[in-house]
């Protein structure tokens, strides 16, 4: 949950919602303050890029001239924005500033007078990039630092969490491939570990999530006092999984290890009701049997979201992050625990504007 946030009580009474960016191209902050016209802040735990915006933005401000299209200083050529929600009362009595993340500008168009455009987050640069070559460190390494070294390539700033093992590493012949999002997320994988942008752009490393729930951090209904519109379920099968094999590659080529494997054993996953539908985990970085254990049960906590999932239309929580736990109950009989895997927020409006959150109740 972010901290720098209006309780639930004042989002429910009705708030100003105003946003503002900054514009940085070449490490420079080349517009300041500009308001945002309309959009939403959009963030999907099950995306590579978690973080995305889709904002209006008007075609001057101040001095200066944003719309590309006139020689601006917008565009999508390496340009990022800075993205600000301020947060008031209607009476202007209390007020909240929230760094909401760095974007790079993935595209624009002029739309009238002003430049509507599309961002995401700043992990859009190791997806950018490529390797010339494959890589080897030439020596046993942790990951955290194999992880950082991924992000510095990227121009990026990691934070580690400090809950997270710096102990695993990887052997001294591990190779990272010439695609660098995909040896980043077998890293994450193996550690295990989440990446989430933080407001200023920084990739927070976070431990992998557990499969039992703890205290829900947010609670959700309708009624009165309520926050709730709307909460239908919905729920698939594709995507989810029962059983988790992961392949364990030690650092002495003789010694042969069995792999871990782990199933879920109750809840509407369970392996004798759902089926075995197995996902198998293979990668020269996971060295250790306690290390596969762990990735298991990770991968078996993500596995536990994906089998239904409740859409809540609702007043904007600006507390909530992906991740959170959430309770929602409404008058019509809903009454579900999980995690957040969705978050689409407004970026301007009044007491009248609606967000969604996706809960992927854990099986």
């Amino acid at each position: 949950m972010l901290l720098d946030a209006p309780p639930l009580a004042a989002s429910a009474a009705g708030l100003v919602v105003r946003s503002t960016v900054n514009v940085l191209y070449g490490g420079r902050t080349v517009a300041k303050g500009v308001p945002v016209g309309g959009g939403s802040l959009i963030c999907q735990a099950d995306q590579d890029v978690p973080e995305r915006v889709d904002l209006a933005l008007p075609g001057e401000w101040g001095k200066v001239t944003l719309d590309p299209g006139r020689g601006g200083v917008l565009g999508a050529l390496g340009h990022q924005i800075q993205l600000t929600v301020h947060l008031s009362t209607p009476d202007g009595s209390r007020h909240w500033r929230q760094e909401r993340g760095r974007f790079i500008v993935q595209e624009w168009q002029r739309d009238g007078a002003g430049v509507r455009l599309a961002g995401r987050g700043l992990l859009q640069a190791v997806v950018d990039r490529q390797r010339a070559r494959p890589y080897a460190a030439g020596r046993p390494s942790p990951i955290s630092g194999e992880v950082l070294s991924i992000l510095a390539l990227c121009g990026l700033e990691g934070w580690l969490d400090p809950r997270l093992s710096v102990g695993r590493r990887v052997p001294a012949d591990f190779v990272q491939g010439e695609d660098v999002w995909a040896a980043f997320t077998e890293l994450l994988t193996a550690w295990p570990a989440r990446a989430r942008m933080d407001g200023y752009g920084a990739i927070r490393l976070l431990p992998g999530l557990p499969a039992d729930l703890p205290a829900p951090d947010v609670w959700w209904h309708d009624g009165r006092g309520g926050t709730v519109v709307g909460a239908p379920s919905e729920g698939t099968r594709d995507g989810a999984f029962s059983h988790v094999i992961v392949k364990v590659r030690p650092e002495d080529d003789d010694v042969v290890v069995p792999p871990v494997e782990d199933w879920v054993r109750r809840g509407p996953l369970n392996v004798d009701t759902f089926g075995w539908v197995s996902r198998v985990i293979e990668s020269d970085a996971v060295t250790t049997t306690a290390q596969a254990e762990a990735v298991a049960a990770n991968e078996l906590a993500r596995a536990g979201v994906r089998a239904k999932t409740v859409p809540v239309e609702m007043v904007p929580d600006w507390r909530v992050e992906l991740d959170d736990v959430a309770h929602v109950q409404t008058s019509d009989g809903v009454r579900e625990v999980g995690r957040v895997t969705g978050i689409e927020l407004p970026l301007v409006g009044r007491s009248d504007a609606r967000a969604r959150c996706d809960v992927g109740v854990v099986a």
